[in-house]
């Protein structure tokens, strides 16, 4: 099971980020914080493209009541198999 939140604070990912923008390379970065520097560049994208917003902790996806009960009435009558009900999501 994945863990929840996030070990990072938004202040500890936008210091990460300053430190690459002066020039600093993200694995040097990492090595220097113990955090991978592949997360480090993942985290200077989502800032390039989203601001502050795309390094805050993501809310899972929440379903509309009336499409849940759409999908379990397909389900119970037949019309859609169990594993194609990721697709009628979709």
């Amino acid at each position: 099971m994945g863990r929840k939140g996030s070990r990072y604070t938004l202040k500890e990912k936008l210091a990460c980020i300053s430190l690459v923008e002066q020039g600093i390379t993200p694995n040097a970065v990492g090595t220097q914080y113990n955090i991978k520097g592949e997360q480090i560049q993942q985290w200077v994208q989502r800032y390039h493209k989203d601001g502050e917003a795309g390094l805050k902790r993501a809310w899972p996806h929440r379903y509309p009541t009336e499409l849940k009960l759409e999908i379990v009435q397909k389900y119970l009558t037949r019309h859609t198999s169990y594993p194609c009900i990721g697709l009628v999501l979709d």
